[in-house]
């Protein structure tokens, strides 16, 4: 059965990921697509360009564009300029509601800024972390807390004005580290989105390592939940709306881009280790950055049609991630009776409930628990 007659799911507008997997260094947690060898980027721009303009949404019209990474700030302005005017070049983007660029606060000057301005860019991304300096130098990031704030304005100086900044929790002991005085700080900062993850320790990152040589000890769960309790209390206070698991935004702020994920909108991804997800099917760039070039983007990594099985689980699991929640009238048997039998349980022990809305949503005070919730819910 289709996907869209099985779900009554209406797409909405296809949004476009560029990935650009570059940045001048590794921080301590990351194991993301990245390489640090700029001397690639100029055939990246080549094969990239030539990935979008063979693709089937060449010349439409997106309704959101995100140039991420990596670190696309970090390539330098002129091939950032000629990055995102390869973009503009590509697609139509006279309808585009949202266009954001990731940058790292170090990258950020005038001559930046204006090239984003200038081709369109109306929201910016950047990856602070933390505004403690101590902090950052344990994290292997390359800014100061001062050179964030001097980013944020000169971003809003020259035009932007929807700003959102990365803040990670549950950050290792540090003599001197306040966590309520960090997030004071962002707060501080008067942005309109602040995206927050506690710090996972994957595979392959720095981190892992020290914490398998116990050079490094993981924060207590217990206390990580109560420092994502004060964070979320903080921006309720400060007038942000918690929409999404991670994410707090000022009214009509939330992330246009990033909400059409949770949504299972359609969205066409390039550049390597990006995918793309359209009419049920799934697919991966290699993530390799030197066989993407060799292979002129066209090697995946995956190429996936999602069975009814996993299409149940993905609505479930992106849905519950927001405030909106899920409605499961829109769910065909068996899964609804499955998802409703399973539900029961957890509504008796409060992590999840009906909203006013009808829509069945996990109460925000059980979201840092959330992934234990869906799993049960969709067994």
């Amino acid at each position: 059965m289709p996907e869209n007659q099985m779900f009554h799911v209406e797409h909405s507008p296809f949004g476009v990921y560029v990935h650009v997997p570059f940045c001048l260094s590794k921080c301590g947690y990351c194991d993301f697509c990245r390489v640090t060898d700029l001397s690639l980027v100029n055939d990246y721009v080549r094969v990239v360009e030539d990935e979008m303009m063979g693709s089937s949404v060449a010349g439409l019209k997106p309704r959101s564009v995100y140039v991420g990474g990596g670190t696309p700030s970090c390539i330098g302005v002129g091939r950032v300029d000629k990055l995102l005017g390869v973009v503009g070049r590509v697609f139509d983007l006279s309808e585009v509601v949202e266009f954001t660029v990731e940058c790292n606060p170090e990258d950020v000057d005038g001559g930046l800024a204006e090239t984003l301005v200038t081709h369109g860019v109306n929201r910016v991304s950047m990856g602070a972390q933390s505004l403690n300096d101590e902090m950052l130098k344990m994290l292997g990031r390359r800014h100061s807390s001062a050179k964030v704030r001097e980013a944020v304005r000169t971003l809003k100086s020259a035009g932007i004005g929807n700003l959102s900044v990365d803040c990670i929790f549950g950050l290792p002991a540090l003599e001197g580290f306040d966590t309520e005085a960090d997030f004071d700080e962002f707060l501080s900062l008067g942005v309109e989105h602040l995206s927050a993850y506690a710090l996972s320790y994957e595979e392959g990152s720095r981190f892992s390592k020290m914490v398998r040589e116990g050079r490094l000890v993981p924060l207590d769960d217990d206390i990580v939940a109560g420092q994502y309790a004060v964070l979320t209390a903080k921006m309720k206070e400060a007038g942000y709306g918690h929409y999404e698991i991670s994410n707090y935004a000022k009214r009509g702020r939330e992330a246009v881009h990033n909400s059409s994920y949770w949504e299972r909108a359609p969205y066409y991804g390039f550049g390597p280790g990006a995918s793309s997800f359209y009419v049920g099917i799934r697919t991966t760039n290699v993530m390799d950055v030197r066989r993407y070039v060799e292979t002129d983007g066209r090697e995946k990594s995956l190429v996936e049609e999602l069975s009814e099985e996993q299409v149940f689980e993905e609505v479930v699991m992106l849905g519950l991630r927001t405030a909106r929640g899920i409605d499961v009238s829109e769910f065909a048997e068996p899964y609804r009776s499955r998802f409703l039998k399973n539900a029961e349980r957890e509504i008796e022990n409060g992590n999840l409930k009906v909203a006013e809305s009808g829509r069945m949503v996990i109460p925000e005070e059980r979201w840092f628990v959330a992934d234990g919730v869906i799993d049960r819910l969709v067994l």
